[in-house]
């Protein structure tokens, strides 16, 4: 899985919350084997405030598709959080439905 976390104009991204971000994008594998690429993107969302909002984003590759999520919260920690679980929930549903389309096993 080739993983990209990209953040916009002046925010300042720290090391420490790099690698906790790649720790919980890692994770995404359990539920779903086929994932090719993620691209984290992370950004202010109101500039013009003085405690502007974290918004981040999660763009997540697999077989024949883009599954996609994007999170508004006050820290960037917490939006990562609720935007790594959007996705995961993605997942699950996408291969509960692959495992149905393929039928029991027998």
């Amino acid at each position: 899985m080739n993983i990209v976390i990209h953040t916009r104009d002046d925010l300042i991204l720290p090391e420490a919350l790099r690698a906790y971000a790649e720790q919980k994008i890692r994770r995404l594998d359990r539920h779903f084997d086929r994932i090719h690429d993620v691209r984290l993107e992370l950004d202010h969302a109101g500039r013009k405030s003085a405690e502007p909002a974290k918004t981040a984003e999660l763009r997540v590759h697999v077989d024949g598709s883009i599954l996609k999520g994007r999170v508004t919260a006050k820290e960037l920690r917490e939006a990562l959080d609720l935007v790594v679980d959007k996705v995961d929930e993605q997942l699950r549903r996408r291969k509960e439905r692959i495992k149905e389309h393929k039928g029991p096993s027998e």
